[in-house]
This record gives structure tokens, C-alpha cells and sequence, in this order.
């Protein structure tokens, strides 16, 4: 698409200049510290936002109101918390030097309600997850020392932040009891699995028969294979031992061709079901070679998430292909898309929907095929463009949550991939402008929009560089959201490629 020379000029002095600032200041504010003593009572609690909060309660009095949570609560210290949308979070004092205790309250000082307590659930500090929220609901929160401990604390508040592209792979439903499950990790983070379950629900049932917690850690384009407990699964095993594929074990690998095997997180969210939680389908789903008896189901390359809705229909044919039964050979390796999910609060936008971005093309350097397309754009008409991160040695992902582009309105999304530096890809057609709800770029591998040297492209100010074989680099798009108020913003979900 060619830009006219008028057009131009208000991308540059609105659009342009938007992102300019958004690159500047990508990362989280520092913690701002709390002098202690100064919010010894509800009535002087300190209102916090998302990110972390520093305090002390070395000099801190107790409150007059009693620890519901454990007799030895003392030298506590109140704040607030209100939240800015639906989205779980995560209220903890991971990281504090002394043992912690939490309460957690809604209401207002003098008519608490009494929410949930947490002592020792990172190390002796303490951790809640708040599920259920809704935007505006402000909740109280205390913070005190177990049998009078004192010291320095954080505070974090954090979105909880669904790990979508962490899925089962492969299924296999073999003779006797050489059973295996495949889980790939399809995001852009090394995923503790020590977070996460699978279930098995035998003959339609609702409530899980077994549940095993899993164990180790799964780098991004992971597998990790899990067997059962219970032995005779001296086939499987002899081909993994064969290709130097290690494995684990789980009691909830127990199922037969009827039974639902979901892969969940420690609260009980499903992030992949293979069947149908609460249906008994007889004695299998699917047909032909498709099936989940005697059978063996590979997922298609092309899946990047699992299925979350763990009792909608289940047809096995709609994303795996089937293998003879005792198909073991594919065992520890999954070809999955070649972008990965980037943890990403997105937000739907005035139009109804959240934008989503995908990769495609190779991973490989040398082909340098890349192309981004990005879907679910206001059909109201737009202004859109890709920007990519980069993160130098020591330096990580991080969120800025609801930034202010250009000192504008709040956006309505977050930047996910933060804490490196920023390109946008910004030059002739990349810019989108439009009803059409997507557009699409092809990215130069050799001549990505990179400040992370001194290489001029092609305009003054602006710099290029080549994409290396082993790095990792991040995608998100920016987007205004016209219907939603004057100078408003929005974000689509971020992804990751690691290139080779």
C-alpha cells in the first residue's frame, strides 16, 4: 500500500511520536517505599498498583483489629489495592527478608470482609491468588510479621497471566500399559511444570479420578513425555531408553480410550483436554485411525494452544493426526508453529475483540521467509504497526501494564515485551491503515528496525540489524482504538521466535 505524502505527515506527528515515547519508557517505575509506621491502621492504608511496593515494618506497631489468619500476626502494616480489570492477580511477599503473613479483605475499614489468609507459600512469605475480580473492586490488604518477625518487604502485585501455548502434543494409547502423554511448551518462557497437573476423569466423570502434579522445567519448543506409574510399560520405555529420551511418571496416566485426560494448572484451569470432561463417548472418541483407543495422536504442527474448554465437544480429527497403536518412534519431539506465546494480558478492543498476532514462514535465518499477520482490529477503521523487542545479555521480559503512548490516554492493553530495547517497523506498507480488521508484513531478516546498533536505516534516527542465528526476538502491535475515546490505544497479544 503507498502512503500519500498528507497521510504521512499525521502518522509522523501523532503515530510516530506515540511509539517514540512508548520506546523510551518501557519499563516499570521503580518500587516506591513505604516509611514504616505511616500505614499502621486500615484507616491509613496506602493505596498500591500493579508492580511492587517496598516496606519495612521494623518500627511498625500492631493493628488494634485482631489476626484472623494466626495468633502470632503483629507488626503489620495496610494497603489497597483496586483492580483495573476481570484479570487474576497474584498478591505476594515473595523475596521479603522475614516471614510473612497476608490477609486479604474487601469492604471498607470498620465493615471488613474477610477474604483469605496465606503464611508460608514462597518459602515463610506469603502468596494469594485473587481470582473472580471485576474492574473498580478495591481490596484491603495486611501484611505482618509471623510471631513478631521484622524486616525489610516487598510487596508484589501481579496479573496472572494464562501460560496459552503450554499444551499436550502427542497421546498414546498403547497395549498393556504403555500409555504416554507428550507436553510442549509453546511459549516464550521456560515454564516450571511443578505449577502444573494432569488429570484423568474415568467414564464421564466430572471430578478428576487421578491427579498427578508434574515436576522439572520445559524450555520454550520443549517436550517433556510422562508415562505411567503403575509398570508393564517396558515397550515405551525400551524406545525412549533407545533415543536417549528421558521421561517421567504420572499416576494420571491411567485412562482408556473413554476416559478425558486434561493438562490443568495447580488451581484446577484447563489449558488441554484430550476428550471431554463429563461425557462418556463409549468406548472412544474420534473414528477410523483418528481415535483415543488403541491409537496414537500426534497434534498438527499448525495448533499453537490447547483446548480450555474442558466439556465442548471433542473430535480428535480436528487437530491430531493418527498413528498405529505403540507408535512411540515421535516420542520427545514436537514440531509446533514456529512463533511462541508471550505471556500477554490483552485487552478486547472498542470493536469487541482482542488482536491477535502469528508468525509464518521458517525459524531459519537463512531462508528468511518471516511474515507477521495480525487479526481482530477495530473494523471501525484504524492505525496500526508491528514493534519488536530485543534483550541484551542480563536483561528480561517484562510488562508495562496500561502504558500512556505518546503521555496520551492509558491504553487499553499492556506491552509485554518490555524490559530490552525497541524497533518499529514503521516504513512504507508496514504502516496499516484501515477497516479490514488485518493486515500483514514481511520482515526482512537481514534489516530488522533495531536500535540495539549503530547502523542507519534508512532514515536518521532509525537503525537496522541482522537477525543472528540463536537469538530470540519478540513481536507486539500497536494499534489506535478509535470508538474508544479520543487519543486511545490498544495492544495485541506479544509472541517470540527463537531463530536457528
Amino acid at each position: 500500500m503507498s502512503t500519500p505524502s498528507g497521510m504521512a505527515a499525521r502518522l509522523s506527528s501523532a503515530t510516530l511520536a506515540a511509539l517514540a515515547a512508548l520506546a523510551a519508557a518501557p519499563d516499570l517505575a521503580a518500587a516506591p517505599t513505604v516509611r514504616a509506621g505511616s500505614n499502621d491502621e486500615c484507616a491509613t492504608a496506602i493505596a498500591v498498583n500493579l508492580g511492587s511496593t517496598v516496606f519495612d515494618n521494623t518500627s511498625a506497631a500492631t493493628s488494634s483489629d485482631p489476626g484472623l489468619c494466626n495468633a502470632n500476626f503483629s507488626k503489620d502494616l495496610w494497603f489497597t489495592y483496586t483492580a483495573t480489570s476481570s484479570a487474576d492477580v497474584t498478591i505476594d511477599t515473595c523475596g521479603s527478608s522475614f516471614d510473612t503473613v497476608i490477609e486479604l479483605f474487601t469492604g471498607s475499614c470498620g465493615a471488613l470482609n474477610y477474604v483469605f489468609c496465606n503464611d508460608d507459600s514462597c518459602s515463610t512469605q506469603s502468596s494469594i491468588t485473587v481470582t473472580g475480580l471485576t474492574a473498580g473492586l478495591t481490596l484491603v490488604i495486611r501484611i505482618g510479621g509471623y510471631n513478631g518477625a521484622t524486616g525489610a518487604g516487598t510487596l508484589n502485585v501481579t496479573k496472572v497471566v494464562a501460560r496459552r501455548g503450554l499444551f499436550i502434543s502427542e497421546y498414546v494409547e498403547g497395549s498393556q500399559n504403555n500409555k504416554a502423554i507428550e507436553i510442549y511448551n509453546g511459549t516464550a518462557e521456560t515454564i516450571d511444570l511443578s505449577q502444573y497437573q494432569l488429570r484423568c476423569f474415568n467414564n464421564g466423570g466430572s471430578s478428576p479420578n487421578y491427579t498427578s502434579t508434574l515436576s522439572g522445567t520445559l524450555a520454550p519448543y520443549g517436550t517433556a513425555v510422562f508415562i505411567p506409574t503403575g509398570g508393564n510399560t517396558n515397550s515405551v520405555e525400551a524406545d525412549l531408553s533407545s533415543r536417549g529420551i528421558s521421561w517421567g511418571t504420572a499416576t494420571a496416566i491411567n485412562f482408556n480410550g473413554d476416559d478425558a485426560v486434561a493438562l490443568t494448572d495447580l488451581s484446577g484451569a484447563y489449558l488441554d483436554v484430550v476428550g471431554e470432561v463429563g461425557f462418556d463417548p463409549g468406548n472412544r472418541w474420534g473414528s477410523g485411525g483418528v481415535t483415543t483407543q488403541d491409537d496414537t495422536l500426534r497434534r498438527r504442527p499448525t495448533v499453537a494452544v490447547g483446548d480450555e474448554v474442558a466439556s465442548d465437544s471433542f473430535d480428535p480429527s480436528a487437530e491430531f493426526d493418527g498413528f498405529p497403536q505403540n507408535a512411540f518412534s515421535d516420542l520427545g519431539q514436537h514440531a509446533g508453529p514456529i512463533d511462541v506465546s508471550v505471556p500477554c494480558d490483552t485487552t478486547a478492543n472498542s470493536g469487541g475483540s482482542s488482536a491477535t498476532l502469528a508468525a509464518s514462514g521458517s525459524r531459519s535465518v537463512g531462508d528468511n521467509d518471516l511474515s507477521l499477520t495480525v487479526s481482530g482490529l477495530p473494523t471501525t477503521g484504524t492505525t496500526a504497526f508491528v514493534f519488536n523487542a530485543f534483550l541484551a545479555p542480563g536483561q528480561s521480559l517484562t510488562t508495562a501494564f496500561n502504558p500512556t503512548p505518546g503521555g496520551g490516554p492509558a491504553s487499553a492493553g499492556d506491552v509485554c515485551i518490555a524490559g530490552g530495547t525497541f524497533g518499529r517497523h514503521v516504513f512504507g506498507s508496514d504502516i496499516y491503515i484501515g477497516t479490514g480488521g488485518t493486515f500483514s508484513i514481511s520482515v526482512d531478516l537481514t534489516d530488522v528496525p533495531s536500535p540495539r546498533d549503530g547502523i542507519s536505516f534508512p532514515n536518521p534516527g532509525h537503525y537496522s540489524t541482522a537477525v543472528l542465528s540463536g537469538e530470540t526476538w519478540y513481536w507486539q502491535c500497536w494499534y489506535r482504538d478509535p470508538s474508544a475515546g479520543t487519543g486511545a490505544s490498544n495492544f495485541s497479544e506479544a509472541i517470540g521466535i527463537t531463530f536457528q
